[in-house]
């Protein structure tokens, strides 16, 4: 077993009788695990082969700490998470890899975080070899109520806010008019799909907020 470091070795043999030769010794490239060599011995019209194998050791491929700003982010597997506010937009990735030797990219500032999982690969790398881990910045949604009133056919819907659901009973099957006031700071909102002929019973259309 030889250190990763250790990418060629150079093998040698001595036969013990001094008419045999010796074939398949010389300088040999290492691959990360198991390395296996052919040596044989002739003597007249006789021959033995042997096997030397050769391990070389796979190098540290490891995480010695990430973070998100200043907190330390606990690892499991190779997965972190990092848990942030509504309010925060950007962070910065900070990670150093256990071994000196070794390389880290995906680290640094990450902008414009989405509501929700923000996934980050981070790759430490020696040589041809790499191990990838993740990082998940959950960004908190907002608790800032950010629709003021929802009318339909200028008759009010009710708002259910542990569902944030708005409800409205109307007499008639076409909706000739949906009206949505948002608080200040919001610039738009959508629905999934257009309002116009309703079935009879429950009609259900996501509205989708954009600050």
């Amino acid at each position: 077993v030889v250190e990763y470091e250790t990418d060629k070795v150079n093998l040698t043999a001595t036969a013990t009788d001094a008419k045999a030769t010796v074939e398949g010794t010389g300088e040999k490239a290492l691959a990360v695990g198991k390395n296996t060599f052919e040596i044989k011995v002739t003597c007249g019209k006789d021959s033995k082969t042997y096997t030397v194998e050769i391990t070389r050791k796979a190098p540290d491929l490891s995480l010695a700490e990430v973070k998100v700003g200043d907190n330390v982010l606990t690892a499991d597997g190779k997965l972190y998470i990092a848990n942030v506010a509504n309010d925060v937009t950007e962070v910065e990735i900070i990670a150093t890899a256990g071994n000196t030797a070794a390389t880290v990219t995906g680290a640094g500032r990450k902008e414009n975080l989405a509501v929700g999982e923000n996934r980050f690969d981070l790759t430490v790398s020696v040589g041809a070899e790499t191990a990838t881990y993740t990082v998940v910045v959950n960004r908190a949604g907002s608790s800032v109520k950010t629709v003021t009133s929802v009318t339909v056919n200028g008759i009010a819907a009710d708002y259910d806010a542990d569902s944030t659901t708005y409800t409205v009973t109307i007499g008639k099957t076409t909706v000739d008019e949906v009206r949505v006031v948002l608080t200040s700071g919001v610039s738009s909102y959508a629905f999934d799909e257009v309002i116009g002929t309703l079935t009879e019973g429950n009609n259900e259309f996501i509205l989708t907020v954009t600050a």
